[in-house]
């Protein structure tokens, strides 16, 4: 997909077009001031790689060539719980560059989107590791696995959960506070195909 977004404050709008089968897109009734836009590969409702380049304001009709993200690199982050009590479910963000984000609000305002990729955490079970991630991992870990990481210096961060994010009252106080959620993030070192990211547990959240 084809998409935009505010170039200061990208979950403010976001814009979408199917691209074609000739490659081409068209994004209509947009603003004309400062904005982001670039290409979004979304696959099973699990993963969204993102690349995003500034348009100028005052563009009133503008012809942009996108590209998606593509490299040999790839990343397992194994999600461990701080506590003694593992996490039912976990997001994982790849970012480009490095970054020390706190909470998912603050990892919203700062990153703008740029080279973000997005996925579940998945429970290990039995022997199905990766490769990459074995000799790693402890009882109760979760991972995701990452294609087309970029080449450069990235960050991961986890948001770990709790809860039935399926409940539609746990859903909600997610979507409430969501800004508030607690996430760590570190950055591997240039070669690593594998990183442990140990992620804070959520407070609780009554309403």
């Amino acid at each position: 997909m084809a998409s935009l977004a505010n170039a200061h404050e990208p979950g403010r709008y976001i814009v979408m077009s199917p691209i074609g089968a000739d490659g081409s897109y068209a994004l209509e009734g947009v603003t004309t001031a400062e904005i982001k836009i670039g290409v979004a590969t979304w696959g099973a409702a699990e993963s969204t790689s993102i690349g995003f380049q500034v348009v100028p304001a005052g563009n009133a009709n503008l012809h942009m060539a996108l590209a998606a993200t593509q490299s040999e690199r790839t990343l397992d982050v194994i999600v461990r719980s701080r506590t003694a009590s593992p996490f039912e479910s976990a997001q994982v963000f790849v970012l480009a560059g490095k970054h020390a984000f706190a909470t998912a609000g603050e990892m919203s305002a700062n990153h703008h989107l740029l080279g973000l990729q997005v996925r579940w955490a998945q429970p290990i079970v039995g022997e199905a590791i990766p490769a990459d991630a074995r000799g790693l991992t402890r009882s109760g870990d979760l991972v995701a696995h990452f294609t087309d990481v970029s080449a450069g210096e990235v960050s991961a961060c986890v948001l770990g959960l709790n809860i039935d994010v399926a409940d539609p009252v746990a859903s909600r106080a997610l979507t409430v506070h969501g800004d508030e959620l607690l996430v760590s993030c570190v950055t591997p070192e240039a070669k690593a195909a594998a990183i442990v990211v140990e992620a804070p547990a959520q407070k609780r959240f009554d309403d």
